[in-house]
């Protein structure tokens, strides 16, 4: 933190020479800015969507602040305290931002990071971040006018850095993103791992065929699982688990509540994480996991997400089960995120109002 404290001292002439320029302020609902090539791509995000201009938090999580050329001078991040909002500021060249200072939601402003781009004929070239947590520096390569390198640092300080990762871009015959690689290092430079980040989609296939594609490998894996593990236990329901948050959110958690269980003093009745789990393991289904990795690459929205996971339920519902579990009369199969906040509204589509009703009364749901 020492190596950034200085800029605790310029948070009011940062927001005073960012915020001259801003013309407009518009609202989305995650980040859409990053000065990094691929910067959203090789972390499997998708960048925020415009939201109508009174929407606040959770919906409006970030507010740009334009320029008259169209350049975002100021960033900010909602935070459920009201008013409260970690701020960004850009100073810019010709070739765009060399400096994003970005600083604390809380009311002394404390800096967080100072990151600092190079540019050379109009390509970036050079980033560093000091931050809170550390320092990186990336370098970027090109072949002709185009990325196919980046070079990553890491370390406590940028006098301490070592390798971090590769990441080698590789692009279709028409010049289409195909590929991010990314190799992971050891601080010696030794590689220890290797991840594809991103990958395109087969031109062949449309996005609804590989969400088709997963689904019936995925209606077909869970049967297959659970009838290997001869679990003679009652189970009362079937349960697949997402993270949206997560660089890889699919296939999702697969994970089956057992009756006995019920009845433990940190019984959680409608929470996976405290039933037990059942693994789809990629060398058992490598199909599976194979239009699992193409969805993650899009990647898909959190809305999306959703959706696919309750027609995954759905899909699963139509299955026999009873060949291979001890079902109670009531059981039930559904779709969740980790954090349960869309356990309400998706328990409300596969089971009836009556069913429903008599779940909420029994004071078993999350309130």
């Amino acid at each position: 933190m020492a190596g950034i404290e200085w800029l605790r001292g310029e948070y009011e002439s940062r927001k005073r020479e960012a915020e001259k320029n801003v013309v407009e302020w518009l609202p989305y609902s995650e980040e859409i800015f990053d000065p990094r090539p691929f910067y959203f791509e090789s972390r499997r995000r998708r960048p925020g969507r415009r939201v109508g201009p009174d929407a606040t938090f959770p919906v409006a999580r970030y507010h740009y602040g334009f320029g008259e050329d169209g350049r975002i001078w100021v960033e900010r991040q909602a935070t459920e305290f009201r008013g409260m909002m970690y701020e960004t500021f850009f100073v810019y060249d010709p070739d765009g931002p060399v400096e994003a200072a970005g600083f604390d939601y809380y009311k002394d402003k404390g800096p967080i990071y100072l990151d600092r781009c190079v540019y050379l004929d109009g390509l970036l070239v050079g980033y560093e971040k000091q931050g809170r947590q550390g320092c990186v520096r990336s370098t970027y390569l090109y072949a002709d006018g185009r990325l196919t390198r980046i070079e990553h640092q890491t370390g406590p300080s940028l006098e301490q850095l070592v390798p971090f990762q590769l990441e080698d871009v590789r692009f279709d015959e028409t010049g289409k993103l195909a590929e991010i690689l990314c190799r992971q290092l050891d601080p010696a430079g030794r590689e220890v791992a290797i991840e594809v980040r991103f990958k395109s989609k087969p031109r062949a296939l449309t996005a609804r065929a590989m969400e088709s594609a997963f689904l019936d490998h995925l209606a077909a894996a869970v049967p297959t699982a659970l009838a290997t593990l001869q679990i003679t236990r009652p189970v009362y329901c079937l349960v697949l688990a997402y993270d949206p948050e997560q660089f890889s959110t699919l296939p999702p958690t697969i994970a089956i509540g057992l009756v006995d269980q019920l009845g433990q003093p940190d019984s959680e009745p409608w929470n996976p994480a405290k039933m037990r789990q059942i693994d789809l393991e990629p060398e058992r289904f490598p199909e599976l996991h194979k239009f699992a990795e193409q969805l993650d690459h899009r990647p898909l929205s959190a809305t999306s997400l959703r959706s696919l996971m309750n027609e995954a339920a759905a899909g699963l519902g139509k299955v026999d089960f009873s060949k291979t579990l001890v079902l109670t009369p009531d059981f039930v199969i559904y779709a969740t995120d980790l954090e349960l906040g869309d356990l309400i509204p998706n328990l409300r589509k596969v089971v009836s109002k009556d069913r429903f009703e008599q779940l909420r009364r029994s004071g078993s749901l999350p309130r």
